[in-house]
Order: structure tokens, then sequence, then C-alpha cells
């Protein structure tokens, strides 16, 4: 049994090995249909696919697998894609608080919650696991409870926060799409901050009045802000979208109201009432259950 335990790991590493080599010779070919990720999946059917394709003549086995190749157009197109919905959100989200208070804000901002499965569902065809559902509301309850709901009255501003929220949806979405193509999270980053900052500066030069004296004076929040809020969350987000669907992304995204919430009771002494606990509770259910049940779900058919 030893010996055939050992036989065996000799195996898999081998055709880790074998995959590997492979996956980077289609890489030098221009072929990107074979994930890499998938070397730590031996028994996949990516592998015994690509182990097929090996004992065929020349490149004609390519030819099956052959997907389209890097694109500097369609990498352009995502990037411009990513950073005009990025931008998008982001200058809606800020423009509204002119007319609309941070408790709207947040109650609207949060429905990109039910929005990203929507737009999977309907625009892309995609299956969604029935546990997103029921998540998905459960986690809109546990956001309007983190607000002042008593306070709450609408106004000008919460439709800029709503048409906000597609924003930060579509970004979602197309930001999974590219990744299958283009699977470089931090030149994707890099490329989305760029382009969106271009795309948000050009109207800020027409109608508001920049100067460096104003920029300087806010320079520790501009760096808080560009580096650690943008930078490194953008850069987190799609790292993360690496493994997860948008639905997921977006129910797990509504835990930053239950961090707001807490941090602001940490750092601004705000209050943090009963029902707003019960909010935070209800969220972190709603996220817990969207990862566990499809997991569940996999033993119990397996």
């Amino acid at each position: 049994m030893l010996r055939k335990a050992r036989y065996s790991s000799i195996g898999k590493g081998l055709r880790q090995q074998t995959f590997k080599a492979l996956t980077k010779t289609l890489w030098l070919h221009g072929y990107t249909s074979i994930d890499t990720r998938c070397t730590q999946m031996p028994y996949s059917s990516q592998w015994y696919r690509a182990r097929k394709i090996t004992h065929r003549k020349g490149n004609q086995g390519f030819k099956k697998i052959k997907e389209k190749k890097f694109s500097y157009n369609i990498i352009l197109f995502y990037l411009s894609l990513l950073g005009f919905f990025l931008s998008g959100g982001n200058a809606l989200q800020q423009y509204s608080l002119l007319y609309t208070d941070v408790a709207n804000s947040a109650i609207f901002t949060i429905f990109y919650v039910l929005i990203v499965p929507a737009i999977s569902y309907f625009l892309f065809s995609k299956k969604i696991h029935w546990s997103v559902w029921p998540s998905v509301f459960v986690c809109i309850i546990g956001g309007f409870l983190l607000t002042e709901i008593n306070n709450v009255t609408v106004r000008l501003g919460d439709s800029l926060v709503l048409l906000g929220a597609f924003f930060w949806a579509f970004h979602i979405v197309y930001l999974s799409k590219f990744l299958k193509l283009f699977n470089y999270p931090i030149a994707i980053t890099m490329g989305t901050c760029l382009i969106g900052s271009i795309i948000a500066f050009i109207p800020s030069l027409a109608f508001e009045n920049i100067t460096l004296g104003n920029l300087l004076m806010e320079k520790n929040e501009l760096l808080y802000a560009g580096v650690l809020s943008s930078g490194i969350g953008f850069l987190l987000q799609a790292y993360s979208q690496q493994n997860l669907s948008p639905a997921p992304v977006a129910i797990i995204f509504s835990l930053e109201g239950v961090f707001a919430a807490i941090f602001g009771w940490i750092l601004l002494n705000q209050l943090l009432s009963d029902l707003k606990i019960f909010g935070i509770v209800l969220i972190l259910i709603a996220v817990i259950f969207s990862q566990l049940a499809p997991i569940y779900g996999k033993k119990s058919h397996g």
C-alpha cells in the first residue's frame, strides 16, 4: 500500500509538471484556452484534454483548443470599460452626497447586491445558485437596518446613488469576464485605475476649480483614498474574482456597511444601536450562507 501511494504521488507530480510545460508552450504560441490555475487539478477534464493533445503531431492538436490570441484592442476595450464604470460609480456616489445624506447613500448603494446577479442571469445567461437570492434579500434588509431608518427621506441625490450602484454592478461583472481572457490582476488594476483617473480628470477640469494648493491641503485624504481605498482595494478584488463568480462577490461586498458601522463606533464614537447590531448579524449570516450552501450542496450530491 505504501509503495502504491508513493507511485501515485509521483504520478500526480509528473502529471502536474506535464500540464505546466504544456501550458507554457501554449502561451508561447499565443494560445490561452487552458487556464494556468488548472495545474492544481491534475485530474480535471482540462488536464486529460491537454494530455490527449500532446500525443498529436505538430500544432494540429492546438487548433482544437485555440482561442483568441491576445489582442491589444480587446484589452484596451475592457480596461476602458472597467475604467468608465469605476470612475462613474465613484463620481456618482460622491456627487450624490451634495444632495442626500450618508444614510440614503448607504441604502441605495447596497442595491448592487441585487443588480449583479440580475445582470449575470438576464444579460449573460449565467446560472445563479439558489442560495444567492435569499442571501441578497437578507443583505438588503441588513443594509436598511444599518441606517437611521426613522430619518430617511427620499431626495434628488438618491437617484444618482442608485445609478452609481449600476456602475458598481457592471464593474464587478465585467471584471470577472475580463479575468477569464486576461488573467493578470495587477495589470488590470493598474490599467483600470489609470484610465478611470483620466476619465474623471477631464470633466473635473471643466466643472471644478482644481489648484495645486487645494490638492496639497488634502494630500493625506487623497493618498488614503487613492492608495488604500482604491488601489489596494481594487487589486484585492481582482485577485478574489479569479476564483469567485460575480454574485457571491457582490454579497461579500455588503460587508462594507458592516465594517463602516463597526469602525465608526470604534474610531468616531458613533452610536451602535441594537437595530444596527441586528443588521450586522443579518449581513454576516447572509454572507456565510451564500458561501457554505453551494459547498454543502456539492458534498450532499457527491
